[in-house]
């Protein structure tokens, strides 16, 4: 099933980010409130990416996409997400990641495959084109 919901998907991200952003300054607020004394530019660099990709063009394509896909197709994001993880540290910052780990990386993904192309991939002939074995 779909959700039929008619705001668009960038209503639906500013107004969860407009909740969830003074809740982040509480919290930050009430554990220290202390500004760091020098920032990296390579943090900061990685901050700024998280606060508009990861957050504001991240949750307007999912609720873009949530609105065009099915949403249990939309539930198996939380599967992908952490292989493609490890393949972009592996690659991107040589993170080393044990062969243990790719094998499991590979059955997940097997599964997934086999979840998404199982009806094209095990399909039964129609039941006029088989044979009588007879």
């Amino acid at each position: 099933t779909r959700i039929g919901a008619d705001s668009p998907a960038m209503a639906m991200a500013g107004g969860g980010l407009a909740v969830a952003a003074p809740f982040y300054l509480l919290t930050w607020w009430l554990s220290d409130a202390a500004w760091p004394q020098a920032v990296p530019l390579r943090a900061l660099g990685s901050i700024l990416y998280l606060g508009v990709v990861g957050s504001v063009i991240g949750f307007v394509l999912f609720y873009y996409v949530l609105k065009q896909l099915e949403a249990s197709t939309i539930a198996l994001i939380t599967l992908v997400t952490p292989v493609l993880s490890l393949m972009l540290g592996a690659w991107l910052a040589g993170e080393h990641v044990s062969p243990r780990v790719w094998f499991a990386s590979a059955v997940i993904l097997s599964g997934l495959a086999m979840h998404q192309w199982a009806d094209r991939w095990f399909a039964r002939a129609p039941a006029e084109a088989r044979v009588p074995t007879e």
